[in-house]
């Protein structure tokens, strides 16, 4: 025959000491078997700040859009024709990695290393003289090898 527990109302079998596995728990926990413990309104999280890495895409609400150069922006940029603007060029100090990214992954990070570059216009215009065996990979003067290989398109047709 089995015991009932021993809380007034409860019905389930007895566990330990007289009370149910439930009430049993609630006595280790608590120190009383008959304590319920009401449920806290859950609080909003407030996000940790954590520094966004280059390039990388805000979120939220009150994210300002990451400056990312189209390609009509890339090349309206004119080049400086100084022989030196690969000693200028803000990608000397980031992640070569950044700038050529794995398929499918975006080229955004790289992109937007490139919009703040004084030398984006020079390195354009290196990237698409190079010949065409030589460009398949990786992000120059703001452009993927797909834009450079439309421009080069446009550029020859409009000879």
């Amino acid at each position: 025959m089995t015991v009932s527990c021993a809380v007034a109302g409860c019905a389930n079998p007895s566990y330990v000491h007289g009370w149910c596995q439930r009430h049993y728990t609630r006595w280790q926990r608590h120190g009383n078997p008959q304590t319920t413990l009401r449920r806290q309104p859950a609080t909003r999280r407030v996000p940790r700040r954590v520094p966004r890495l280059v390039g990388l895409p805000a979120r939220g609400p009150t994210a300002t859009p990451t400056p990312v150069l189209t390609v009509k922006e890339a090349t309206a940029v004119p080049p400086t024709g100084d022989p030196n603007w690969q000693t200028r060029a803000a990608c000397r100090t980031a992640d070569a990695e950044m700038f050529h990214p794995e398929k499918g992954q975006p080229a955004t990070p790289a992109k937007v290393v490139c919009a703040r570059c004084p030398s984006v216009g020079d390195c354009r215009e290196f990237a698409l003289s190079l010949p065409l065996s030589d460009d398949r990979h990786g992000v120059y003067g703001g452009l993927t090898p797909d834009e450079r290989q439309r421009i080069r398109r446009a550029r020859e047709a409009a000879a």
